[in-house]
């Protein structure tokens, strides 16, 4: 039960971490901003194509990685505490 509400607090956090990315990457942390935006980051990095010019279907699938990948890490971080305690 507890790993279902973890799994489910990951893709909520893996939704809404690209747009915390944009904002405290430009306004306070640029670290921050590039951790909270993996996806599009790597995307760009690969691509060699700025985050601001991909298309909307690219955009939509990174947002999509990004809740698939946030939504694991928080499930592994989750099963490893639990193993801890």
């Amino acid at each position: 039960m507890l790993s279902d509400k973890v799994l489910l607090a990951g893709t909520l956090f893996g939704a809404t971490a690209p747009l915390i990315g944009l904002f405290a990457g430009l306004q306070i942390a640029p670290l921050a901003g590039n951790i909270l935006l993996f996806s599009f980051v790597i995307a760009s990095l690969l691509t060699g194509e700025a985050p601001g010019d991909f298309s909307t279907v690219a955009t939509v699938l990174l947002w999509m990685v990004s809740i698939i990948v946030w939504g694991a890490l928080f499930k592994l971080s989750g099963k490893l505490v639990a193993k801890r305690s």
